[in-house]
């Protein structure tokens, strides 16, 4: 994830390439509405958030989906020795397209001070096996450098 220092320059100019995240213990993420995708057996969420923390600054970016243009199993279009071999090591990987609202929000001292929202197109993509999904973290996953991944 490409996050970082705005280094004064206005988060909205899109000519300047950011750097956001230079520190992953810095970096949290948080899952809603989680349900698994009928097509290949994965936990989905319709919305995810990446935030930033850094002293009295926040950066959260933030994806709503709104429609998912893809989803494939990786094996599918294997060979049938390679299909044979995954399944029995356990591999099922799946990839899947969305497209949705992004918003990049900047917060200082906890006041919103710059907000920027955009169609996006972003991806998901397993390649283990995935935890079972409970009511519990159905009904919202967090992970990041506050708690435990629910996907291996």
């Amino acid at each position: 994830m490409v996050l970082g220092a705005c280094q004064r320059r206005p988060l909205h100019d899109h000519r300047i390439p950011h750097h956001i995240a230079d520190d992953d213990a810095k970096v949290s993420f948080e899952s809603d509405h989680v349900a698994i995708d009928g097509k290949t057996g994965k936990p989905v969420a319709d919305v995810t958030r990446y935030t930033y923390h850094d002293a009295d600054t926040s950066i959260v970016v933030s994806f709503e989906r709104q429609k998912t243009i893809l989803q494939a199993i990786l094996t599918d279009r294997a060979p049938l020795l390679k299909r044979i071999i995954a399944q029995l090591i356990g591999f099922d990987g799946a990839y899947h397209r969305f497209t949705g609202k992004v918003t990049v929000e900047k917060f200082e001292g906890g006041v919103r001070v710059e907000r920027f929202e955009d169609h996006a197109i972003w991806e998901l993509m397993y390649f283990g096996k995935t935890r079972a999904l409970t009511a519990a973290t159905a009904a919202t996953v967090a992970w990041g450098s506050r708690s435990k991944s629910t996907a291996d």
